[in-house]
């Protein structure tokens, strides 16, 4: 199970302000980075024994067969 959190504040993030001197835009932010996101994942894991469907060979390896 993991968690991610994006943002976890939500506080805004500036990108690119605007860097012409006439205009009446000057300084402001021209965009901003996206808004608060929390990620959830749940993984789930179905396996068999070793005894169904791995076997160690004789350098140690496991080797998988067919059941």
């Amino acid at each position: 199970m993991s968690l991610n959190f994006q943002n976890l504040f939500n506080r805004d993030n500036f990108l690119a302000y605007s860097g012409v001197l006439t205009s009446p835009c000057f300084g402001q932010p021209n965009n901003v980075l996206n808004p608060q996101r929390v990620t959830l994942r749940l993984r789930f894991d179905f396996r068999f024994g070793p005894e169904r469907c791995e076997t160690v060979d004789d350098s140690g390896r496991y080797e998988r067969r067919r059941v």
